[in-house]
């Protein structure tokens, strides 16, 4: 959200840490593609509509939707723009399109939580010509088999695809700001600009929760038709990652808070990346062709890590505009195959040669003991073994899974799945992936995720612990147990694979311990993950934990408001257990979604690692707990890029901290 306490950029433990160190206070496959499902919302208590000012959606509201459904052809021929918008906005919003000022009419467009939606597009080539809305809680999702589908965009001008709340004219298709423009996706597609002038492939002005994977952008001749690939100008992110993008006048430009970017490449450009502002920002395995400029760093940027990135064939590598920024790093920078000017320097014509194996420093950056951390080359990063990739040398990553063939859950939305998902778990140890549809599913009891499943959801299936066995906050409980050990014990077993669920309330439950990770897959790099999932407490319609429970007061700090506790912890990594983590949010509500009133909720702890095997943290954020956000206790082989937290806000005056 808005203001930080501490950011902790890129940051990794190898040895053992005996102390607590307390941060912050003390895929969707073809088989699914061909037909709608309806979300069926019951009355009554289960849906805790007094939750706040608004009621549950009706019946018929489609969470599931199949651009096909809506009349596109996918022919490269026939215009499909209009199947597209119905798709995206289908009973979210009236507003029409003003073509000639490209703005939306952002009466009807505001953050809704009772209404998500995954729109699939099916292979094929798609013809659109005006700009597409990516309303607020939508999964935006093309199918991996036979091939990924094609847009093909001709709107000359515009944004193919718009995400932001400012179109850059000043109108907002939203009534937002774009640091709360959570619970966006966009997955597994192609975006041809190839016959467009001007134009960019998304406008992403986003938050939290928000990702772009898995996606190639074709920009075209960067001097005759000068496009854009991502543009971001604003917000509080992020993570975007597997992302090829050729051609174009410039790759990424970007601004934001906070952001983490994995695995892309640029080809053929003016400016592969145009870093514009930032608090703070990471860049990981980045690899540049054939570009003018591979980053171009304005003044704004305030802290700015290059971890494993190749420019080639380049003739300015690293231009760094800004040498009072509080970090930048360059952390095994490769620039000597065919860079005319590797790194350049404001207010000077040095023009220094890099090491690919060394670690420089070309920031203001001030030490705890008053000293200045030496620039030029230093030796900070040093890499655990168990950390890296050994075919490369750089840091470890994954890229998200897709699943061709899995069986699918039927469960009965607001109602109590604990037996029957705990059975379809057992029957699917080491042999099909889990789709659980969309849904709210209540959790009465730990269900044992034994190593070997894979599960995954969409528009981020939600799950929620209910009853009297996650009520006692002396007596913590896991909601799901990953590995089907206790103690220091850990499950050696295969894989694990969790991507697109959310964890969150119905009612308080401070015996909740969300996710207890007991799992190492092995000790395979990466066979255990988790993959966009997320938590959230409060803040939304069924929670139980909206504005008319949990209203902020500044009086009321201290006092035992029982019906506003939140859960015990979020994420617990066991010792000796193992986990790859990508773009994790987890946030305990500072406001009602619906209605942006500020709430008073209660939570107790976000991440804990007691882990010394390998643990990787790419693009996570934990916000708002109370003891802590993120806590390493007597963990190593840890690595964080980049964390994100926040204190509470509803302190009294003065603040405690």
């Amino acid at each position: 959200m808005l203001l930080p306490l501490h950011y902790i950029l890129f940051f990794f433990s190898e040895q053992r840490i005996e102390r607590k160190i307390l941060f912050n206070m003390t895929g969707v496959a073809s088989a699914i593609v061909g037909s709608f499902v309806i979300l069926s919302l019951l009355a009554g208590d289960a849906l805790s509509t007094t939750s706040n000012d608004h009621i549950y959606e009706e019946s018929t509201f489609v969470i599931r939707r199949n651009v096909r459904d809506y009349g596109a052809v996918g022919n490269g021929i026939a215009d499909d723009t209009a199947a597209f918008i119905a798709a995206l906005t289908d009973g979210k919003a009236t507003a029409v399109l003003d073509r000639n000022s490209t703005a939306w009419n952002a009466s009807q467009y505001n953050c809704q939580t009772t209404r998500p939606s995954i729109v699939i597009i099916p292979p094929g080539t798609y013809l659109i010509t005006a700009m597409l809305p990516l309303t607020f809680y939508t999964q935006f999702v093309g199918t991996m088999y036979p091939t990924r589908p094609t847009l093909k965009f001709t709107g000359e001008g515009y944004y193919c695809m718009d995400a932001g709340n400012d179109d850059g004219f000043g109108n907002g298709w939203f009534g937002n700001v774009n640091q709360n423009n959570f619970y966006h996706q966009v997955r597994n597609i192609v975006v041809d600009l190839t016959g467009c002038r001007f134009c960019s492939a998304l406008n992403w002005q986003v938050s939290q929760a928000t990702n772009i994977v898995n996606t190639d952008l074709l920009l075209g001749d960067p001097a005759a038709q000068n496009n854009t690939g991502i543009l971001t100008w604003d917000g509080s992110g992020g993570y975007l990652g597997d992302v090829r993008i050729v051609g174009g006048n410039v790759g990424l430009a970007m601004g934001n808070q906070q952001f983490t970017i994995r695995n892309v490449s640029i080809e053929n450009v003016n400016i592969a990346v145009n870093l514009n502002w930032d608090w703070v920002w990471a860049f990981h395995d980045i690899r540049i062709r054939n570009a003018s400029i591979g980053f171009q760093v304005a003044a704004g940027v305030a802290s700015v890590s290059l971890v494993d990135v190749d420019i080639s064939d380049s003739n300015i590598g690293v231009w760094i505009m800004n040498t009072t920024s509080t970090q930048f790093l360059l952390d095994r920078v490769n620039m000597s195959n065919n860079v005319h000017m590797p790194l350049v320097l404001i207010n000077t014509s040095t023009m220094v040669v890099t090491d690919p194996n060394v670690t420089y420093n070309y920031a203001s950056t001030r030490l705890m003991d008053g000293t200045m951390f030496p620039r030029g080359a230093t030796t900070f990063a040093r890499r655990p073994a168990g950390l890296v990739d050994p075919s490369t040398g750089k840091w470890f990553g994954r890229t998200r899974p897709n699943y061709e063939t899995f069986v699918t859950a039927n469960f009965t939305n607001f109602t109590d799945v604990t037996s029957e998902l705990q059975a379809l778990l057992n029957a699917n140890v080491g042999t099909s992936p889990i789709f659980i549809p969309y849904g709210i599913y209540f959790i009465s009891n730990t269900v044992l995720v034994p190593a070997g499943s894979k599960l995954f959801g969409e528009a981020w299936t939600r799950f929620a612990p209910v009853g009297d066995f996650f009520g006692d906050l002396t007596n913590p409980q896991p909601v799901f147990q990953v590995g089907t050990v206790n103690g220091y014990e850990i499950d050696t077993g295969g894989a694990v694979e969790i991507s697109d669920l959310m964890f969150t309330t119905h009612y308080p439950a401070p015996g909740a311990k969300m996710i207890v990770w007991h799992a190492d897959c092995g000790g395979v790099a990466g066979a255990c993950g988790l993959w966009d999932v997320h938590f959230r407490i409060g803040g939304a319609i069924g929670t139980n934990m909206g504005c008319n429970e949990c209203l902020f007061n500044k009086t009321t700090f201290l006092h035992n408001q029982s019906t506003c506790y939140g859960a015990h912890t979020l994420l617990y990594i066991a010792p000796n257990a193992s986990v790859y983590v990508e773009n994790m949010w987890g946030w305990v509500a500072d406001h009602d979604i619906d209605t942006g009133l500020d709430l008073n909720i209660y939570n107790a702890r976000g991440l804990v690692v007691e882990s010394d095997k390998p643990v990787w943290l790419y693009g996570t954020a934990m916000e708002h707990s109370f003891l802590f956000q993120y806590n390493l206790v007597k963990s190593a082989n840890t690595l964080l890029s980049i964390i994100q937290t926040e204190t509470v806000y509803m302190e009294p005056e003065p603040g405690l901290i």
